[in-house]
């Protein structure tokens, strides 16, 4: 019986572990690990410093910290090196007010947000400071000093007041464009150049932005930011995606329009599931720079769905081009606040210039033009994502995507790849890549455990051969690909890693580069040349151990080898067919089925030795509050007979001698029982029949109803008391 308990518990494990990862259509990960020890590097600092990266380039990272500003150094094996930091924090005077104000501790610092490097040897660098933002010039490199004595410039419009708030900035043609809010409350957001911003307090403008990157492009500044949708206002609340563009050379409209922007214009992003009814990836959370694809300039966005919503995300890629054109479109307004949200007819607008495009000089614009881009910010077309679907899709809080990193290179095939890493908030890194074709295929290479479990990925970023995970006080540096785990011709090409093939004449599995490209295996010849085509076995190193996977040669799916009754420590997802899921419920169904007839057994046959009385009639009332008193109290049966009068719930069998026992002998002083009203027949300590003795009681009192009346109301509460 125990063998079999604990059979079935490790079938349920099992089973458990195996629909536990819910990880999308598409989703199987040729790898599941965690990081191998000895294979990164962690850079830590305090747990409220809320890291953020400010800028990066081939070998460091600056990030902005807590009352600092870090300069950290990545080397050639990814070991994190801090050459530089700045200590820069808020004044006594400014944490006092800040506190008054009615905020934290924590939040009353100076949290550094901007880096930007105005000239060789000068940047200007802005932090919250203590909810009054201000900015400063340091020389570079960096120094330790705590220049107290610096000067201060107001950095209101921007940088955030709150550490915690969604901003974003690029620094291009020496000037500072910043998308975040210009006040204490947060309720006044706006696109700022200085001297210049979008609308104040205009909903069509801007509605509770939450800004997640911005990037110069050609002759704009774009910005990538989420928000309240005003065209859906008369259907209810929902946010979408933006990108948002502005012209870098807009100096201001005519008049009272010369401190606003005359180029402001935003269109939607579309990421979404395609079909009759699209599903729609509405929450922007992480964008990557304006990368090149197959010769295109295009720019990935990691989406998901709102918060309260059913936790979804996904990957989708938009060409540069693609955004141009959504701004040349027709234009989308309400005519009323009753009205619904449609395209606005070319003959009500001005058509030369186009509003919104980008002129030698705006500030001799015509008012209408510029009263029209004020009132028409928003396009109609929305920009489609490339390819018209994500390239990968989630589902699971735990797999909720929050960050993207794209790594180009050229596989051991000659052709070239876009690998991208996104980061969960579970503190995993998923690998894939799309590859374009009749349909597009998916390939999702590995996904491993790079921080504790349950702390998000917030940025990522590369830097050399290295990723870069940031969380909010620390950063991890994991190499692009370490192409040695694998021993074997199979193996290596089995994953599908653009960075890896095998070299025949080393007989190892090698990063492309290191040797010539027509010397490598790629997945195609995992049927043709590598030995071990019937069974493909895959090492998988996670945590210092290695767990042996391989690949179905019919479904093409990895699966995992184990020779013991435990559940791997190491699961691989693949995709199940439907008559597999069928067989496995019909299993499942039948050791349940199983087991709960071996427990009726058990527990009828325990009931049978421990409860002799089932041969008796049924019971269908039974005096609670003095059944377990008439077991040991004989002389109250007499009393209970009286008030619950027998003769109404129990008739008595034919025989004289009634067998009350199963065996029908005559009952032990131990096992002896009494049965009152409802079934019992009442037995003296001796063995002898009482039931007599309460006919005669009974006959007795109702000659002498006075006596029965008081009598009766006494033993009432004495027996429920």
């Amino acid at each position: 019986m125990l063998g079999f308990e604990r059979l079935f518990g490790v079938l349920l494990t099992c089973l458990g572990a195996s629909f536990a990862w819910d990880r999308g259509p598409g989703y199987a990960p040729h790898v599941i690990g965690g990081l191998p020890r000895g294979q990164h590097q962690e850079f830590r600092t305090n747990s409220t410093d809320h890291l953020r990266l400010l800028s990066s380039t081939e070998n460091f990272v600056v990030l902005g910290g807590r009352n600092a500003l870090y300069n950290v150094t990545v080397g050639l094996d990814g070991h994190l090196d801090l050459t530089g930091k700045l200590i820069w924090g808020s004044t006594d005077a400014h944490r006092e007010l800040c506190t008054l104000k009615g905020k934290q501790e924590g939040d009353c610092q100076n949290y550094i947000r901007i880096f930007a490097e105005v000239n060789p040897g000068r940047a200007l660098i802005c932090g919250t400071n203590s909810y009054k933002p201000m900015c400063r010039h340091y020389s570079i490199p960096l120094s330790e000093k705590d220049d107290t004595d610096k000067e201060n410039e107001e950095a209101q419009g921007r940088c955030p007041y709150s550490p915690t708030h969604s901003s974003a900035y690029t620094y291009t043609d020496g000037h500072l464009f910043t998308g975040t809010v210009a006040d204490f409350s947060g309720a006044d957001p706006l696109i700022y150049r200085e001297n210049q911003r979008t609308e104040q307090y205009d909903l069509k403008q801007l509605n509770q932005p939450a800004f997640v990157s911005a990037t110069s492009y050609d002759e704009y500044a774009f910005f990538f930011f989420r928000e309240i949708a005003m065209e859906y206002m008369n259907c209810g609340k929902a946010v979408y995606s933006r990108v948002g563009r502005v012209c870098k050379n807009d100096r201001g409209g005519p008049a009272i329009f010369y401190d606003r922007w005359t180029s402001f214009l935003k269109a939607r992003l579309n990421c979404s599931l395609p079909g009759e009814y699209p599903f729609y990836f509405d929450y922007l959370s992480a964008t990557t720079d304006v990368v090149k694809l197959s010769g295109e300039d295009v720019v990935y966005g990691v989406f998901g769905t709102p918060p309260t919503s059913i936790e979804g995300s996904a990957v989708c890629v938009f060409r540069m081009k693609d955004i141009l054109e959504a701004f040349e479109g027709p234009f989308k307004a309400q005519k009323d606040t009753r009205s619904n949200w449609l395209p606005v007819s070319t003959s009500l607008g001005p058509t030369e210039p186009r509003p919104g495009s980008c002129v030698e000089d705006s500030r001799t614009l015509p008012s209408q033009t510029v009263n029209f881009v004020k009132n028409h910010p928003l396009m109609e077309k929305a920009v489609p994502a490339l390819y018209g679907e994500p390239l990968l899709v989630t589902t699971g809080a735990q797999l909720r995507l929050t960050s993207v990193a794209v790594v180009p290179t050229t596989g051991p095939d000659g052709r070239a790849y876009s690998v991208l890493f996104a980061g969960t908030a579970d503190g995993r890194l998923v690998k894939f890549y799309a590859v374009a074709g009749n349909t597009l295929q998916k390939v999702v290479v590995s996904e491993m455990q790079v921080l504790p479990p349950g702390q998000a990925v917030k940025q990522l970023t590369t830097v050399g051969k290295q990723i870069l995970a940031i969380s909010e006080n620390s950063v991890v540096s994991i190499p692009q690909s370490d192409c040695s785990n694998y021993t074997n011709c199979a193996s290596c090409v089995g994953t599908r890693d653009p960075f890896c093939g095998w070299h025949e004449e080393s007989h190892s599995c090698r990063e492309v580069g290191t040797v010539p490209l027509g010397h490598l295996l790629d997945t195609a010849a995992l049927y043709d040349v590598c030995p071990e085509n019937n069974w493909v076995e895959e090492r998988v190193v996670t945590h210092g151990t290695i767990s042996s996977v391989g690949r179905d040669p019919q479904s093409g799916f990895l699966v995992h080898e184990s020779h013991n009754h435990t559940c791997p420590e190491i699961a691989v997802a693949g995709a199940y067919s439907a008559q597999t899921m069928a067989i496995a419920l019909v299993v499942v169904a039948a050791v349940a089925l199983a087991v709960g007839g071996l427990v009726g057994i058990v527990v009828g046959h325990k009931c049978r030795l421990e409860c002799p009385m089932m041969g008796v009639p049924p019971m269908e009332h039974r005096n609670q509050l003095t059944w377990s008193k008439s077991r040991h109290m004989a002389h109250h049966s007499k009393d209970i007979n009286l008030l619950m009068n027998t003769n109404q719930f129990y008739s008595p069998p034919a025989s004289p001698h009634p067998v009350i026992f199963s065996n029908a002998q005559e009952p032990t002083p131990q096992a002896r029982r009494k049965m009152d009203n409802l079934g019992l027949v009442d037995f003296d300590v001796d063995g002898k029949d009482r039931r007599h003795e309460s006919k005669n009681s009974t006959e007795s009192l109702e000659k002498d109803p006075q006596h029965f009346k008081t009598d009766t109301l006494q033993k009432v509460k004495k027996t429920y008391i």
